[in-house]
């Protein structure tokens, strides 16, 4: 069913939508976007042909969309920062000029030799590993016996359509290689085969594949890595869709547990942090 969903999905947004290749530039500033590239290219193609009509058409376009888009980010990422303290205000100007910018993890020496390409990429993996090497896998045939959970907790399709709606299509997609913005804007034409596979892979304790698979990027904790198990922070980015489906169990659990939790529990709880933990201590 998942694969099916899937095959659709993507064949459709290939046809419908199909990829463009757009060119950007690490030094290009925060408010150009690949549609402004895109006009950019077109304007100076026609400049390059000598067509002057279409040149200045283009020209006044680009003219019109960078101010739209300097006026929009402005209002988005920098109107706010005059209320803000003072430490935020510095930081998103730094990050704004470029000085907060970070080189991408490309080597590393290990035992006395620099690895790179696929050579670093088999030793951070082994590096993540190690951590779970000493734990006994697990047993795909050892299930937990649950009565029909779907009949007990049954997911609706309002609800899959509300979850999807609430999906930020800004944020990145996983390795499905399906993006936010569809499951965003398209949320009440997919909820429905989206509910059945929520509901049907609950009551059959099996995960689709797509959704166990997480695009990892090794975030260096040092300025210079000189231990792969130690120096560097593995961040996984998985499918959208197993993020919205694991927000159903948790809601569930929270409903049951949430009035037996100690009122000094601070950690893993949603609208609660280390300054409520600070704040308990010295006012209690």
């Amino acid at each position: 069913m998942c694969d099916l969903f899937y095959d659709i999905i993507l064949m459709g947004l290939d046809t419908i939508f199909p990829k463009k290749s757009v060119k950007l530039h690490c030094r290009d500033k925060a408010w150009i976007t690949p549609e402004i590239k895109l006009l950019i290219s077109q304007r100076q193609k026609a400049f390059a042909l000598g067509s002057t009509i279409e040149y200045n058409k283009l020209r006044n376009k680009v003219i019109h969309v960078v101010k739209q888009a300097k006026s929009k980010y402005f209002e988005s990422q920098v109107n706010h920062l005059k209320n803000s303290k003072p430490r935020k205000c510095w930081s998103a100007i730094k990050n704004l000029a470029g000085f907060s910018l970070k080189l991408a993890f490309h080597s590393a020496e290990v035992n006395g030799t620099i690895l790179q390409g696929r050579d670093l990429a088999l030793a951070v993996n082994n590096g993540f590993l190690a951590a779970t090497k000493s734990l006994p896998p697990l047993s795909i045939t050892d299930k937990l016996s649950v009565e029909e959970p779907t009949v007990l907790y049954p997911i609706s399709v309002v609800d899959v359509e509300s979850r999807l709606k609430a999906v930020k299509s800004n944020k990145a997609p996983g390795p499905d290689s399906l993006p936010n913005w569809i499951l965003n804007n398209f949320s009440m034409e997919i909820s429905e085969p989206v509910t059945m596979i929520f509901n049907a892979s609950i009551k059959q304790a099996q995960v689709p594949m797509q959704w166990k698979e997480a695009n990892v990027v090794p975030v260096p904790k040092t300025s210079s890595v000189t231990d792969i198990s130690s120096d560097l922070r593995p961040i996984s980015l998985t499918a959208t869709h197993s993020k919205v489906l694991e927000s159903f169990p948790f809601q569930w659990i929270m409903d049951t547990i949430n009035s037996q939790l100690d009122p000094k529990q601070f950690g893993s709880l949603k609208g609660s942090s280390t300054i409520d933990a600070l704040i308990s201590v010295f006012h209690c």
